[in-house]
């Protein structure tokens, strides 16, 4: 208030008040410099964001953050049904999405450097210990405060008349809570790692780690590319991994901003932690198959083999579920075509809590012909992987789908953070072309969860989580 008293002396003609980014923006488009050009840069390409990768820190945060979004979405849109449609401007649903907001705020809890400045205790057990200490407990408190806002609005719902409402939304959270796997009525694939298996129309071939080498449809169109389909694999970070990026990515920082950079960037006491750059990937140990709700399945069993003191955080079962639902009509003209879809399923189940900077990624790669034809859905507008903005986030995005003219569509039901190619967390060029090419033979690797932030997200998970990606294609 004080500032706008001030404001109001120095310009008494004029309207103070706040103002949004696009008012900023307007005025901006009309001011000319003295050469008649435009004041406000115009760009064309993507942008991106290169700390995007914060929102892998709590996957089960963005699951359900996603989860009552499209939910929220199907009340308003036109086509909802009348039982549940809800005017846009209906004032319970705007109080409850308030709080959708501010899941979707910068930053998701304590700052570390000011907060819990620890360096020493990094693996599982040492980690226990110091969990039971008030300041890491109160640390940890800010992550699970953050998550509150999404029972927050459910309880907003209900306190606002939309009993309904709030109950369709606490069903669906509670539909995210991973299941533990179940081989009743299931029976179990012999020679799994030999031949092939059939399900459904389709024929499918798995490798040793669980992906898929192989997914042939009814007409004979493989979409397995080289890289397979669904390979699971954990990226350990080392010091040195820390110190290639804060060289590339903050080479501009002042003397000044030094301390407060390295710990927002980096992991002061990695380096005598133990913590080693790898890839750990899984192995098969079990396939069943069978049928559930009017869906073929396959259920694929998954474990990792680690000595027990390896620095890194790994679950102690995962499960790869592939559901065939029945092939749909599509109307892509006049005429109908028929659709291919198979969903995976991921749940891991008992991962530790530990410090170690680690990522686990989910890739799948369709077969196409040219790579150079893929696109994301971002915001809902479709961007080309290829067409971002130098040093702008070129090796991660968040994007509910992705497509291809070929007649393939990836969906990521759960995850956000997908990197065309391969996942490259700390990897930054510190000099880059307007212009570029991107490997997309490997297809997209989706960023299930990661904590490789130093500042105000989770420095762990822990526990259960649950992942879904969607693949349809347009069959011959």
């Amino acid at each position: 208030m004080e500032r706008f008293a001030s404001l109001s002396v120095r310009f008494p003609n004029a309207q103070i008040g706040a103002a949004r980014l696009d008012d900023v923006a307007d005025l901006l488009r009309v001011l000319p410099t003295s050469e008649g050009e435009s004041l406000q840069p115009v760009l064309h390409q993507e942008i991106g964001d290169t700390w995007i990768f914060g929102v892998g820190s709590d996957p089960q945060k963005t699951a359900a953050f996603r989860e009552l979004c499209r939910l929220r979405t199907s009340w308003i849109s036109p086509d909802a049904p009348a039982t549940s449609a809800v005017a846009v401007d209906d004032l319970a649903l705007e109080q409850a999405s308030t709080q959708l907001l501010l899941v979707a705020e910068h930053t998701w809890g304590m700052d570390q450097k000011t907060h819990w400045p620890e360096v020493a205790h990094w693996a599982a057990d040492y980690l226990s210990h110091i969990r039971h200490d008030p300041t890491t407990q109160r640390f940890e408190a800010s992550w699970a405060e953050q998550r509150q806002y999404l029972q927050q609005f459910v309880a907003a719902l209900e306190r606002h008349g939309r009993a309904g409402h709030a109950a369709e939304a606490q069903a669906a959270l509670d539909a995210l809570t991973p299941l533990r796997p179940d081989t009743t009525e299931l029976v179990a694939v012999p020679h799994y790692s030999s031949s092939s298996i059939e399900l459904g129309e389709y024929q499918i071939r798995l490798n040793s780690d669980g992906s898929l080498a192989q997914l042939t449809d009814a007409s004979g169109r493989d979409l397995a590319g080289a890289a397979g389909l669904g390979r699971l694999c954990v990226q350990t970070y080392s010091a040195a991994d820390y110190e290639r990026w804060f060289s590339t990515y903050n080479s501009a920082t002042a003397d000044a901003d030094m301390w407060w950079a390295t710990w927002d960037n980096t992991k002061p006491g990695l380096e005598d932690s133990g913590a080693i750059s790898a890839v750990w990937r899984p192995h098969v140990v079990g396939v069943w198959r069978g049928a559930r709700h009017g869906q073929e399945l396959l259920q694929i069993h998954l474990e990792f083999a680690a000595e027990t003191s390896a620095p890194v955080s790994l679950p102690e079962l995962a499960v790869l579920t592939l559901r065939c639902p029945r092939q749909t009509a599509v109307p892509p003209g006049p005429a109908l075509a028929l659709s291919g879809s198979l969903e995976f399923e991921l749940q891991w189940f008992n991962k530790a809590a530990a410090r170690w900077p680690q990522a686990i990624s989910w890739q799948f790669a369709p077969r196409v012909f040219d790579f150079s034809l893929w696109q994301m859905l971002k915001l809902n507008e479709w961007v080309s992987p290829s067409d971002v903005v130098a040093y702008g986030a070129r090796n991660l995005h968040c994007a509910d789908q992705v497509s291809h003219p070929e007649g393939i569509n990836l969906e990521f039901v759960d995850a956000s953070l997908v990197a065309p190619g391969k996942l490259k967390l700390l990897e930054f060029e510190p000099v880059q072309d307007q212009h570029f090419e991107l490997d997309l033979s490997q297809g997209w690797d989706l960023c299930l969860t990661n904590n490789v932030w130093g500042t105000n997200f989770a420095m762990w998970s822990e526990g259960d989580a649950r992942f879904r990606v969607r693949l349809n294609w347009e069959t011959a």
